[in-house]
């Protein structure tokens, strides 16, 4: 007992010699520990950040308003596009699109080599399957996924013909899953990523798009749990869910038979850009998010969806139920 007295004394004792140093050292010691997490914090930030430079990029709807500016967008940044969509046309006149603005410094036209189109349908696995192998022959490494292809349709569930609910969940839902089936070995021995363009029906429910939210729906379900089995093989899967976007895709969308509805549409809030919408998706990408949510009309949604959803119902209802008075 008496030296663990003696011990303690002396403890003391040197403490009260030298108060100023001991304290100078332990903020010395404690500011040198902080400074160096931060540093260990940004440079791991900084290592985490995925880059498309000299990477492969395989985007579907490439021919849409959002697909042509994530090509635009990974293009600029020194990457590779493999454009796939079923619009032939499309298609044909995406180099020349990406090229007359000049916001590339090297345009598909002249470096035709990092800009590559093929025409599928990509609800066809058996086609995909084919194209896989097409592709795989002449670019070996495949480092991002952009499953970006969709249709909506905007009439009521009761009218509406059966198939195109097909459609719509065939070209919403099965292609991202054939195109993932088939490129996520790839995925993941490049460590790669899966983008999914999504939509705020994949959360919260609209009128007059029952399979349209059915879809989104089951995409959205879908790859997070695919994002759960592959997390840990160094794979990412981000969910990205825009609002209304000024682009072709509403004049595309289908009318009770299937052919294309002619009545304007309902919006709630301002149109969001397919440029803005392009540069998230990849900002997205870029710093591995898993769930990015961009209008403010979109996170409202979110909110009471999950936290009021009679609140939400009642004024979805009151904002789109509108579009189907011209049936």
């Amino acid at each position: 007992m008496s030296s663990i007295c003696l011990i303690w004394d002396y403890a003391v004792d040197a403490a009260r010699i030298q108060p100023d140093s001991c304290r100078l050292a332990a903020v010395q010691q404690y500011n040198s520990d902080q400074a160096s997490v931060l540093s260990g914090y940004r440079v791991l930030k900084k290592m985490s950040k995925r880059s498309f430079h000299n990477k492969v990029s395989v985007i579907s709807g490439a021919a849409g308003g959002i697909g042509t500016e994530l090509c635009r967008g990974i293009l600029a940044q020194g990457g590779t596009v493999i454009a796939l969509d079923l619009d032939e046309a499309g298609l044909k006149a995406l180099p020349a699109k990406l090229s007359t603005d000049g916001s590339l410094e090297q345009p598909p036209q002249s470096n035709p080599s990092r800009l590559h189109c093929y025409r599928i349908d990509l609800t066809n696995y058996a086609r995909v399957q084919a194209l896989y192998k097409k592709i795989k022959s002449r670019h070996p490494r495949i480092d991002y996924l952009f499953n970006n292809a969709g249709l909506v349709h905007r009439s009521s569930f009761l009218k509406t013909d059966v198939r195109v609910f097909r459609k719509v969940m065939d070209v919403n839902l099965w292609a991202s899953v054939h195109l993932s089936k088939v490129f996520l070995p790839d995925l993941i021995e490049s460590k790669g990523a899966i983008a999914i363009t999504s939509s705020v029906a994949g959360f919260a429910p609209l009128y007059g798009r029952s399979f349209y939210c059915a879809s989104k729906f089951a995409l959205q379900g879908a790859f997070e749990s695919i994002r759960s089995e592959v997390q840990h093989l160094g794979v990412d899967v981000c969910i990205i869910s825009p609002g209304f976007t000024k682009t072709r895709f509403e004049q595309a969308a289908l009318g009770v038979d299937g052919k294309r509805v002619t009545h304007a549409r309902s919006t709630v809030g301002q149109y969001d850009t397919p440029e803005h919408v392009a540069t998230e998706i990849l900002a997205a990408v870029r710093r591995r998010r898993s769930f990015t949510v961009l209008s403010p009309i979109g996170q409202i949604s979110w909110f009471l969806r999950r936290f009021c959803p009679a609140c939400y119902s009642y004024l979805m209802r009151r904002t789109l139920a509108s579009e189907l008075n011209q049936e």
